[in-house]
């Protein structure tokens, strides 16, 4: 379920994401391109130096839900704080940067616990899961935007961020027992 989220939460910043900064920065389309392209500039960075940390800190599952944490706190405040443009982009590039270092140590800390043939029929499930996420995410986007405004719409983002690193550190838990 963890994936499911994370992958709602990608969707929506893919599909959502130019609208929320139009609002927030009130400018135009080469500059929510600009801003767009240097928060993914960062997070993809980001998301090499994280999964490579990963690898040498222990469980992946700490850091999988540290990085899902960061991302909620991120978007969390980046909603609140839409009023003043400055803080909302970095709070939102804050939240970009942790979902998508979330990507590499996901896959990272599910596939070792499991053999060859299992691993093949994980993956087959878990991304069958995380793409009705990626459905469903900008779908519920949609209708709470419009009816509810900018903040709630982007509240999502933190909310589904949440769930994901709550279900991630139940693997955490489960890797302790």
């Amino acid at each position: 379920m963890s994936y499911f989220f994370l992958v709602s939460t990608a969707s929506i910043v893919g599909l959502w994401g130019p609208q929320f900064l139009q609002d927030i920065l009130k400018t135009d389309l080469k500059g929510i391109g600009l801003t767009l392209g240097s928060i993914f500039l960062v997070g993809t960075i980001g998301m090499a130096v994280v999964g490579s940390l990963a690898d040498r800190a222990g469980p992946r599952e700490r850091t999988l839900v540290t990085v899902m944490a960061l991302a909620a706190v991120g978007f969390g405040v980046a909603a609140l704080s839409t009023a003043t443009p400055m803080v909302a982009i970095l709070c939102f590039g804050l939240g970009v940067f942790g979902y998508l270092a979330a990507f590499p140590v996901f896959w990272g800390s599910l596939t070792p616990r499991l053999s060859v043939a299992a691993a093949a029929a994980a993956i087959a499930l878990v991304n069958s899961l995380g793409n009705l996420g990626g459905a469903l995410g900008p779908a519920l986007v949609g209708p709470i935007k419009q009816n509810m405004g900018l903040a709630p719409a982007m509240s999502v983002q933190a909310v589904f961020m949440v769930l994901a690193a709550l279900f991630a550190l139940s693997l955490l838990k489960k890797r302790a027992a």
